[in-house]
């Protein structure tokens, strides 16, 4: 619809003061047109007005809109002003100066957030007790909350909360909060008097009413505008007022709705995106008649059908958030033509998708990018109410090859400082931990003294072996600097240590608990030893994330010389949340802008956005818009009587965003069916508006409009994340060239060749080997291993103080395998039971036995065509008998094989061992005539003898295992024979070392299997 005010002279005497730009406009590029005509009409220069927008981002982008409208490198820009980074010299005449000079220094956030956590705790009521650290800081926090949410209207009067309680049947809560409120009411005027500070909001309103005074008296004859603000806070109303008393003083207010019924105007509530305007001129007496419509350029005309699309638009979103007393008449209202002609063309450009989950609705926000760029469109923007959403979108355009940051930043706890700090914190607690080493020892800031080349060999070397991967084996950083030591790994030990001094501040008794001070200075302390290298010099706090660390770190330490602090002090267990607290809400913005033609935004950075198309993403109930959060002070009704604005006022506020985004030609908007893995519920606005779409006699051509784009963009989506048809895939069957196949293996790896073949590829003939965690759980296998240790010790010493002694043995074994004290005997005592059956049955065996063999090792060549392959054993128990014969035994801690799996050759390890024997594998033992072999089972309670044999059978089943080895050998030493992944596994739910490397889950359904 075109402008009804277009070549208003908007600075003649007798012209309008009050005026709002429509959404479908775009704000400021509205705004400078506007202005530059406005001065040319009137002969005035551009340079001697002021024009004062709502925060410093609006002004650089009015910057940029009024370059753009000029059409001239050097156009002298008017002053620009923002109220959200007010200053003193911000347009005021000197008196006024001189007046806003006076006022006390605004009060730091930590030290408003330190002086009111201790006024918490000094004066918190008998009910609540007293607080610690923690509970008075998040105390302070929400009085804080109150605090501000109080500034933005007149003064609240503190001392009527006892009446209020008083004149209410309310539970003790609140009149527990009256007396914690008490604090606001008397405590804390007296302590910012008595440190000469002021609050940031009071000074800045005294500050905007010290400018509103000096226009007033001092009545410039240049132009003076204020656009963009909704006048929600006292301050601002004042100087709207003094500046519409200026001879060129203009208002010019975002996106009122002139055409709303006058009933409905008149009972919007203050989640309606109109409420914060009807309050605003209320408080003026003025009307919506009063308000002129900004002079601002056309639709162009002849430009189709849908050629006043964009006043439609506006029409059809603000039909839709119609008040829910009102909502009874939308069928009536796009119901008849006029109605429906109204929807389509306000449609025209504007698209609805429901996305499965986050990563559809990031790939259909990418793509929706990309289809834009390809038509040509100059500057698009992807609005997201949540960092993780953002992020998401960014990693997605990033992978398209769109080189893309998000405006905001990143939050300071995912930045490499602040992540390296939190790092350090959460080690203090527990410097051995082996998983927050290995993290430690990663981060690119980690060079404690150490050089580089050294810093990396010696992070190798811990690495590797048992020292940080496996079970944890050390308590302290000294304890685990002698361990590496032991396993020959001084690099490592070294590094350890150098840990260990860096983290001193931190891990010293003496130090904690400690005043703030004393904690910030002992975490910048230890941070810089962490971070220093052996020239001197530390980058810790060269870039924007290190800046601001140090700054907080700084100001923290200044609480010393500058604050009363607290008398609580922090304790070392309170460290990292105290520090995740004090960080929270920090942001570090990006250094590089990326793709200038795509920005990713917040809701409150978008407001005036310029860009010609936009993508709302995440447009879910209690995300966007996000619900207000409980008071824990007040309830609703002394929120009300005290003057406190409402809590759904920014409902409204972000509802008024909503129409002015939605509201540039091109517009996706983007919910999600599911979030987090829970259900979601489309956002109050779009829910409203769906329906509206679909309130027509014949929605199908509104409908199709409404989703026909999304409905592209989601099919593209998922068909980008969807294969194009079945894929199969096959399992691996590698076939190694005839000389790079196996040269040996060991007893327990022929089953491997047996029921997995893959695996020992994996093992022999790549030479890999499964890294075992940092710092993983003690698990059954080394608990098996610590029971063979103790028994081969035992027997070696001669079976010293029989079951008693091999008790000692075992926890003495469990312990130096890595168990603790008490576990290991807990261990033991499970397993006392099988000890003493064990210690009978060997004493009773000692009398036919000659010689006893524990942990032999031997080797036996096969020869497989022109190459042999070496078959290893190491034996658990060789006993010779009185015979000479020899009895093999090896002991279980798990479920051994039984007798049917030996008998078929899928079992071959003893078979195999004693074929070894037979000739003369082991070279202590000599050449043997087999007598039997036996698997015992040790655990809990049992020790029994878990396969016996046929009698006299024994070496016929060896024979047949070496017989079967050989000829498996020669089957997979021809190049042709593939090794395949679990050809014959135990079980359905049987697991090997490389299953994840064989890709077995992708494969096994396949082929029948059972994941589960």
């Amino acid at each position: 619809m075109p402008s009804r005010n277009h070549g208003t002279m908007i600075f003649a005497p007798g012209a309008p003061k009050l005026f709002t730009i429509p959404p479908h406009a775009r704000f400021l590029d509205a705004l400078a047109g506007g202005f530059l005509a406005g001065c040319a009409q009137e002969g005035l220069h551009p340079a001697d007005a002021t024009i004062i927008l709502p925060s410093r981002r609006a002004g650089r982008e009015m910057a940029l809109a009024l370059y753009e409208a000029s059409g001239e490198a050097g156009l002298i820009a008017p002053r620009l002003r923002s109220l959200a980074e007010f200053d003193d010299e911000a347009g005021i005449s000197l008196p006024d100066a001189e007046v806003a000079l006076a006022l006390p220094p605004v009060i730091t956030p930590l030290q408003r957030l330190w002086e009111l956590a201790k006024l918490c705790r000094d004066c918190a009521p008998r009910q609540v007790g007293r607080l610690d650290l923690l509970r008075s800081l998040r105390a302070a926090q929400a009085l804080i909350t109150l605090l501000d949410s109080a500034a933005i209207g007149e003064k609240v009067d503190w001392h009527r909360l006892p009446g209020l309680v008083a004149d209410r049947d309310l539970a003790e809560h609140w009149a527990a909060s009256a007396d914690f409120l008490a604090i606001l009411a008397e405590a804390w005027p007296a302590r910012l008097a008595k440190l000469g500070l002021m609050e940031p909001a009071n000074r800045q309103a005294a500050l905007v009413s010290a400018w509103a005074d000096g226009l007033t008296r001092t009545r410039p004859d240049h132009p003076v505008i204020l656009a963009g603000s909704t006048g929600t806070a006292a301050a601002t109303r004042r100087l709207m007022q003094a500046i519409l008393g200026l001879p060129r003083g203009i208002v010019v207010l975002p996106g009122l709705d002139q055409q709303i019924e006058r009933e409905i105007w008149t009972e919007t509530d203050p989640q309606h995106p109109q409420y914060a305007f009807r309050e605003l001129l209320d408080a003026f007496g003025l009307e919506r008649t009063d308000v002129a419509l900004w002079p601002h350029e056309p639709a162009e005309p002849g430009a189709g059908p849908d050629h006043n699309a964009p006043a439609e638009r506006v029409w059809l979103l603000n039909t839709a958030l119609r008040p829910p007393e009102a909502a009874a008449d939308w069928r009536d209202l796009v119901g008849n033509a006029e109605g429906r002609a109204r929807s389509l063309a306000g449609l025209a450009g504007l698209s609805r998708v429901m996305a499965r989950d986050e990563s559809e609705a990031t790939a259909i926000a990418a793509l929706y990018v990309h289809k834009k760029l390809a038509e040509g469109t100059r500057r698009i923007a992807i609005v997201t109410p949540e960092y993780a959403g953002a992020q998401m979108v960014a990693m997605r355009l990033r992978s398209m090859g769109l080189d893309v940051h998000i405006s905001a930043g990143a939050p300071f706890g995912d930045s490499r400082v602040g992540g390296f700090l939190r790092l350090l914190l959460a080690l203090a607690g527990d410097p051995a931990a082996p998983d927050l080493l290995a993290a430690l020892l990663t981060h690119p800031l980690c060079r404690p003294g150490i050089p580089d080349a050294e810093m990396a060999l010696a992070r190798a070397d811990s690495f590797r072996g048992e020292i940080l991967r496996g079970p944890r084996r050390a308590e302290t950083l000294a304890a685990l600097a002698e361990n590496a030591e032991a396993r020959d790994a001084p690099l490592a030990a070294r590094l350890f240590r150098a840990i260990a001094r860096a983290l001193a501040p931190l891990t010293d008794p003496e130090n904690f608990p400690a005043p703030l001070p004393v904690f910030a200075g002992a975490l910048a302390a230890s941070a810089e030893a962490m971070t220093t290298g052996p020239e001197g010099e530390s980058p810790l706090w060269t870039e924007a994330d290190g800046e601001l660390a140090a700054d907080l770190l700084a100001t923290m330490i200044a609480q010393s010389a500058e604050v009363d602090a607290p008398d609580d002090q922090v304790e070392r267990v309170d460290m990292a949340p105290l520090w995740d607290f004090l960080t929270q809400g920090l942001a570090v913005a990006p250094i590089v802008a990326g793709d200038r033609r795509i920005e990713i935004l917040g809701p409150l950075e978008a407001r005036f956005t310029r860009a010609d198309a936009i993508a709302l993403v995440g447009l879910d109930e209690g995300s966007w818009p996000r619900l207000p959060a409980p008071d824990p002070f007040l309830s609703r009704a002394m929120r009300k009587d005290l003057g406190l604005p409402s809590p759904e006022a920014r409902i409204g506020l972000a509802a008024r965003d909503f129409v002015d985004m939605a509201s540039v030609p091109q517009v996706l908007l983007v919910s999600h069916e599911r979030r987090e893995d829970r259900p979601a519920l489309a956002s109050r606005w779009l829910w409203r508006l769906d329906i509206l779409v679909g309130a027509g006699e014949d929605p199908t051509e509104a409908e199709a409009r409404y989703r026909g784009e999304g409905a592209f963009l989601a099919h593209w989506a998922e068909r980008l994340a969807s294969p194009s048809g079945p894929i199969r895939i096959e399992p691996p069957a590698p076939r190694p060239p005839a000389n790079a196949r196996l040269t040996r293996l060991s007893v327990t790896e022929a089953e491997w060749l047996i029921r997995d073949p893959y695996a020992l590829y994996a093992r022999r003939i790549l030479r890999l080997r499964p890294l075992r965690a940092f710092g993983a759980p003690m698990d059954a296998a080394l608990r098996g291993t610590a029971i063979h240790a103790a028994i081969e010790d035992w027997v070696a010493k001669g079976r010293p103080d029989g079951d008693t002694g091999l008790l000692a043995a075992l926890i003495s074994a469990l312990h130096d395998a890595g168990f603790s004290v008490v576990r290991a005997g807990l261990i033991a005592r499970r397993l006392e039971k099988a000890v003493n059956k064990f210690a009978r049955w060997d004493a009773a065996r000692i009398p036919i036995i000659t010689a006893t063999h524990i942990e032999r090792k031997g080797e036996l060549p096969f020869a497989i065509g022109e190459d042999r392959v070496i078959l290893s054993a190491r034996a658990d128990r060789v006993d010779i008998l009185d015979d000479g014969r020899v009895w093999l035994l090896d002991i279980k801690t798990g479920q051994p094989p039984g007798d049917r799996e030996i008998r078929q050759g899928l079992a071959p390890q003893l078979p195999l061992e004693a074929a070894m024997l037979m000739r003369g594998a082991f070279p202590d033992i000599g050449t043997r005539q087999i007598a039997g072999f036996s698997f015992w089972r040790f655990a809990g309670s049992e020790f029994g003898e878990a396969l016996r044999g046929a009698e006299d059978g024994h070496e016929a089943l060896a024979d047949a295992a070496c017989t079967g080895l050989t000829r498996l050998l020669h089957l997979y030493a021809a190049p042709e024979m593939p090794f395949r992944s679990s050809l014959l596994p135990k079980t359905r739910s049987w697991r090997g070392d490389y299953d994840l490397l064989a890709r077995r889950a992708e494969w096994a359904a396949h082929e029948g299997g059972d994941e589960e």
